[in-house]
């Protein structure tokens, strides 16, 4: 979509499409506690950042989008890319499975 964060465009908005840091109380959430998407996807923002398949700039960082429970608004842009080494742990970064019908 064109929207600036899944879900919304309106900034008033996000607490009820994402958790991060203005509503988390610094703690990840169960999913599907937030409106979904235009598609019906859960947690595409917020919660916890997800895990891509790029590495950052061609190093050893691996791309995450999204954001997280302890992330900033400005964080959680539908474009918005992060990165950490690909052998960091925390507890606000994941990754999301899929599967092909």
């Amino acid at each position: 979509t064109d929207n600036q964060w899944p879900g919304t465009d309106d900034e008033k908005e996000l607490p009820d499409c994402a958790w991060y840091n203005a509503n988390s109380n610094n703690t990840t959430h169960p999913v599907a506690t937030r409106k979904p998407n235009e598609w019906g996807f859960y947690d595409m923002c917020g919660n916890v950042e997800e895990w891509c398949w790029d590495n950052y700039a061609s190093s050893a960082y691996r791309v995450d989008r999204g954001g997280s429970w302890g992330s900033k608004a400005s964080s959680l842009h539908s474009a918005y890319r992060n990165n950490f080494l690909s052998d960091y742990r925390g507890d606000g970064l994941g990754f999301r499975v899929a599967r092909s019908l």
